[in-house]
């Protein structure tokens, strides 16, 4: 999930979100019973009775839709007792965030293989990618992969006392 100007974004495979919800994967066939019984009920609902809503975007994957990106947000709309006006991204865990870009196969090869750390600031970074919209990203879960892989997050690092030394203009002559 990432976050930008009050918003969280979360992308979620629908197969999957079907089974958060533990709805059968072969219901709502068609993504227009889905989105009308399931997401624009589930809106309405969530505006009317909470300090948070979301609106949704389908994405295809091919002919059909098989992802749906969240932008959830604080529901300024909302009368009811609110402690906090904060917008907290929703708690998945880092194997259901995975599980948005990778079938379960790649997904056990990418967690035998790396370790959490290197994992999760991988997935965080390319969540930031996607949502500054700064790097055109065709299949997320190749791009994800390979961001794992080379690590593309992996902090910078700092140089020994000899090496910061050597970078430093000498005056040899006292000049």
């Amino acid at each position: 999930m990432s976050a930008n100007n009050g918003q969280s974004f979360l992308t979620v495979d629908l197969d999957e979100l079907k089974r958060i919800l533990g709805i059968d994967p072969k219901h709502y066939s068609r993504f227009f019973d889905f989105k009308k019984t399931i997401l624009i009920h589930s809106q309405d609902e969530m505006k009317e009775k909470t300090d948070l809503c979301f609106d949704f975007e389908a994405i295809r994957v091919g002919r059909k839709v098989g992802k749906i990106k969240f932008a959830i947000k604080h529901n300024r709309s909302f009368k009811g007792v609110v402690e906090s006006h904060d917008v907290t991204p929703l708690e998945l865990t880092l194997e259901d965030q995975l599980k948005a870009y990778f079938p379960n196969n790649i997904l056990t090869l990418v967690q035998n293989e790396f370790d959490n750390d290197r994992i999760e600031r991988n997935l965080k970074y390319v969540q930031e990618q996607q949502a500054m919209g700064s790097v055109e990203i065709n299949h997320p879960g190749k791009y994800l992969l390979k961001a794992i892989k080379d690590d593309y997050a992996k902090p910078p690092e700092s140089k020994s006392t000899i090496d910061r030394l050597l970078d430093t203009s000498w005056d040899i002559d006292g000049d």
